[in-house]
């Protein structure tokens, strides 16, 4: 093997070397990438759990007013009508 051979060799194997670094940090940088998307989504579920539990008791809240008009308004009709009497 000639020396222009052994050179050209020796820079071939050093830019294999280099592509093999870049896809072990391209391949670590993916790893990296995909757990923080997982955090991300277990996060977004987390306040997504959350303001749904307060929707539900905003709800519950709501529905209970709603029940204790009605009868506040019941009671009034029914004392506006015993007093007109």
């Amino acid at each position: 093997m000639t020396k222009e051979e052994t050179t050209q060799l020796n820079k071939l194997a050093n830019q294999v070397a280099g592509m093999a670094a870049t896809m072990a940090e391209v391949k670590e940088y993916m790893k990296d990438g995909q757990k923080r998307q997982e955090i991300a989504i277990r996060e977004a579920q987390e306040t997504a759990d959350r303001a749904c539990e307060k929707a539900i008791k905003v709800q519950t809240q709501v529905s209970t007013l709603g029940w204790a008009g009605g009868i506040i308004a019941t009671l009034l009709a029914a004392a506006l009508g015993w007093l007109i009497k």
